[in-house]
């Protein structure tokens, strides 16, 4: 018997990878729908939302127009919504997984849930992450749901979150206020992306405060007043917070800092257990995903290692952002507007840029439309350790942005 607290991206697949292996499986999720905050709240509301907004910004630029309402998008949101978590209902009553709803607690090796005890012959923790919400506020994961009549809003917050939410609604027609005390958005990444994608959003007519912190959030009628630490204060009519997420781990009594403590095969330091997601750190869906699959494995006899070397990150803003690897050792950097789909499109923004070491790819990043698709390829030829006289066997198909990535390799594998 394997039990599966969590009911997110991460132990979805682990109560799928177990059940395949032909154990008996029971997850337990606190929430009514399963899906977790990917699903439910996070990656698939926003993408829904943006998905026909970015549609709509390519047409402007090829000259001709289109609408749409925000009625429209959140329900678009609210349909994908709907149909993914039944999908997952259905998929894990066809495996035979049973699904129990409540709020599941480790104590001493032990699992419980309505005060009854689990009987387990091991167990995987997959409770994500949750937030302190603050009254009055709105939040990345609320834009499906609260209404967006509002004309302005202060997004604090140069995250990931906060740059589509960014995004999103400067494509409404709202006036935006993104704030962060980092000097850049992004401020992690290397100076040519931050400082790209950070000209970029105040190109775009974002108003973008950086170096700055919010020290108030004061109500004052249907407005908000923020004070920032450089003493100047911001009226906006709704407040977004984009970050603040943290490991939901109350009741779970393993292991850990700020996250639970695993080893390369997601074992925790209790014999049997194992953890993944976003509660070990992950903190995107799709490594969610695959260290699910691992601890799932793991949980029913197997010993695979979780890789974590350049799992792919991506910003769905447009042009996307997206990012593999560590920037260093040898790299190259090609401009969009030198390849024949980004003009073809119009999307002749940003650039792609490679880096090499030892005769290896190591690390990809991009700004520039179809960024996903061009470092997803670019992830799999590095974990795959191919080199770069390997690599120059790559066929890309024309025309496409794929040839932006081969070129780069050329670059990679004929520079001394």
């Amino acid at each position: 018997m394997i039990t599966v607290i969590g009911g997110g991206p991460a132990g979805i697949y682990a109560s799928i990878e177990a059940a395949k292996r032909g154990a008996k499986v029971t997850l337990i999720e606190r929430e009514d729908r399963l899906g977790g905050t990917c699903t439910l709240y996070g990656c698939i509301p926003t993408k829904s939302m943006l998905y026909p907004l970015n549609i709509r910004n390519s047409i402007d630029k090829i000259g001709g127009s289109a609408s749409i309402s925000t009625d429209t998008l959140q329900q678009l949101a609210k349909g994908s919504i709907e149909r993914l978590s039944k999908g997952i209902e259905s998929i894990l009553e066809s495996m035979d997984i049973n699904v129990v709803h409540g709020k599941g607690f480790l104590r001493s090796g032990k699992v419980n849930i309505n005060n009854e005890s689990v009987d387990s012959d091991a167990v995987i923790i997959t409770t994500g992450t949750e937030r302190k919400r603050e009254e009055g506020l709105i939040y990345s994961e609320d834009l499906h749901e609260v209404d967006l009549s509002f004309r302005s809003i202060g997004i604090i917050g140069g995250d990931v979150g906060g740059l589509e939410s960014a995004w999103m609604l400067k494509e409404l027609g709202k006036e935006v206020y993104l704030i962060d005390r980092s000097p850049f958005l992004l401020s992690y990444l290397d100076n040519d992306m931050r400082s790209s994608i950070t000209n970029f959003f105040k190109k775009i007519g974002i108003k973008v405060i950086l170096n700055t912190e919010v020290k108030e959030i004061a109500k004052k009628g249907e407005s908000f007043s923020l004070s920032l630490s450089d003493g100047s204060t911001i009226s906006v009519e709704r407040v977004l917070k984009s970050f603040g997420r943290y490991p939901a781990t109350e009741g779970i009594d393993l292991p850990k800092e700020r996250y639970i403590k695993v080893d390369d095969y997601l074992r925790t330091g209790v014999n049997n257990i194992y953890a993944a997601g976003d509660v070990i750190g992950t903190h995107t869906a799709h490594s969610a995903i695959h260290a699910g699959k691992i601890a799932g494995s793991n949980a029913t006899g197997s010993k695979l290692l979780f890789n974590r070397e350049a799992i792919p990150h991506v910003v769905y803003t447009k042009p996307e952002i997206a990012y593999t690897g560590i920037m260093e050792g040898n790299c190259v950097k090609l401009q969009a507007a030198s390849n024949g789909r980004e003009i073809i499109e119009r999307e002749t923004q940003g650039f792609l840029k490679l880096c090499s070491s030892n005769d290896r790819l190591i690390s990809a990043e991009a700004f520039m439309e179809g960024a996903e698709y061009v470092i997803s390829i670019a992830s799999l030829m590095i974990r795959m350790h191919l080199t770069l006289p390997q690599l120059m066997d790559f066929i890309p198909p024309h025309p496409s942005t794929f040839e932006l990535l081969k070129d780069g390799i050329e670059l990679l594998a004929n520079k001394k």
